[in-house]
């Protein structure tokens, strides 16, 4: 019977309302259940680059690079730069809600539990960096897999109150990134982009991920929006209806690849803000 009082004030010790860190263990010595999930620290990479979680399930970072790493949530996207008419965003209610910042080391394993619904960001700081100017995270240089960044993004899945029915995103004047990364509206919802730059974007959802990732079809193909040299003066504007409840990733592919390992977006060498791919996340919420 004492033994297991102790254990159940073991188990009490590693919970936390928002976010639970319960040990790092050499790799492969952890029990996995049925329900968790594991994102894998290998090559300079978070694979896979989406994972996705309910409230409250078990993490598993596995490490299995040769080094440490940091791993950290971004920070509070700075004021949008360029002509984009005004467009606001309250990312508060579903971008990095519950911030952490966690190190694992090399060939270890940390669990982790975050309760917070939302999209969290996260990249490590030793092999890439947060882009004030674009609110973006941005490979280094001289790290493995340049020119896309070490990034991964995290979907914990749970109710998110108060998103809008409809948001405005937009392609920048000048450059080849859309204004917002993420954007959120709830199922039934519709996303608006308008092209304030000179040329010709386009979006393309065909990221082939699976439910609840890209759970239903968007486009036949990638739909183009003209620029203000196309549409003047002020550039076309597509809008898109979100029916299933999902998280949608998308890219331009005018300006970047999809890497067909990782599924995820690598920039042209010839796009204006290269390395940094011009992709985006629409969290379509079913509360």
């Amino acid at each position: 019977m004492r033994q297991l009082i102790v254990r159940l004030l073991m188990l009490l010790g590693c919970a936390a309302p928002l976010l639970v860190a319960c040990g790092s263990t050499a790799a492969g010595e952890h029990a996995t259940g049925a329900l968790d999930a594991t994102i894998t620290v290998t090559n300079g990479r978070f694979m896979p680059f989406i994972q996705v979680i309910h409230s409250g399930q078990v993490l598993h970072w596995v490490n299995t690079d040769a080094v440490a790493h940091q791993v950290r949530t971004t920070p509070p996207p700075g004021p949008i730069k360029g002509d984009t008419s005004g467009l606001t965003l309250n990312t508060s209610l579903y971008l990095n809600p519950s911030a952490f910042s966690i190190s694992i080391q090399a060939g270890h394993t940390l669990d982790q539990s975050l309760q917070t619904p939302g999209l969290y960001d996260y990249y490590d700081a030793s092999f890439a960096q947060w882009n004030s100017d674009h609110n973006r995270v941005q490979a280094l240089t001289d790290m493995p897999n340049f020119p896309v960044a070490m990034e991964g993004i995290l979907w914990v899945q749970g109710p998110i109150s108060g998103m809008s029915d409809h948001v405005r995103n937009g392609v920048i004047t000048g450059e080849d990134e859309f204004v917002f990364d993420f954007v959120a509206v709830p199922a039934g919802g519709t996303v608006s982009f308008q092209n304030f730059d000179i040329d010709q974007h386009a979006i393309d959802f065909a990221t082939k991920w699976s439910a609840p990732i890209d759970p239903a079809t968007i486009t036949a193909g990638p739909v183009t929006i003209d620029g203000i040299d196309g549409a003047p003066p002020h550039g076309q504007t597509v809008t898109f209806t979100f029916k299933t409840p999902g998280l949608y990733y998308y890219y331009c592919p005018i300006h970047a690849d999809l890497d067909p390992v990782t599924k995820r977006a690598v920039a042209h060498a010839d796009a204006s803000e290269y390395p940094l791919a011009m992709e985006g996340f629409i969290l379509v919420s079913d509360q």
